[in-house]
């Protein structure tokens, strides 16, 4: 048999319902302040790996990973994401809502240096030309072209 006893709140007398209903209520806002630190968390750290020219993946919660313990306010993440030349990289990260993206390793995307993947090569324009460009892939076809000799297609 489980007796309530009596509560006080700011002096107050108040009873054993209202005590249970005051403490779901704080369960219900700490549950709510961990979810909006985490999106917040993930935007930090999307920002910072776009900024080095990489692709955000993913950012999951790791409570027991890599540094979490003897902090108290950061959190850790695994991090998935796509450098510059398209490889999967993974990383611990540790963040907090006053700190900044902390990456442990060389799992850092800063080591990028934010360069941008390299455009595809591109068909040479020449200006002074008579042609007319490709209709499958838009190479410039010079008028003795017959078939397309980036595709292959028939020039129409």
């Amino acid at each position: 048999m489980i007796v309530f006893s009596t509560f006080y709140i700011f002096g107050n007398e108040v009873g054993a319902a209202h005590g249970i209903l005051g403490l779901v209520a704080i369960i219900a806002v700490a549950i709510a302040m961990r979810i909006v630190a985490g999106k917040w968390d993930r935007a930090r750290i999307r920002e910072e790996l776009e900024s080095s020219g990489c692709t955000f993946v993913s950012a999951t919660w790791a409570p027991f990973g890599k540094g979490s313990f003897g902090e108290d306010s950061s959190r850790s993440y695994e991090v998935c994401y796509l450098n510059p030349d398209g490889e999967r990289q993974y990383a611990s990260v540790k963040t907090s809502l006053f700190t900044d993206v902390f990456w442990s390793g060389d799992g850092s995307p800063q080591r990028f240096g934010g360069r941008k993947p390299e455009p595809s090569p591109q068909a040479p324009i020449l200006p002074n030309s008579e042609g007319t460009d490709c209709s499958n892939c838009g190479f410039f076809l010079e008028l003795e072209h017959r078939f397309c000799p980036h595709c292959g297609a028939k020039k129409q």
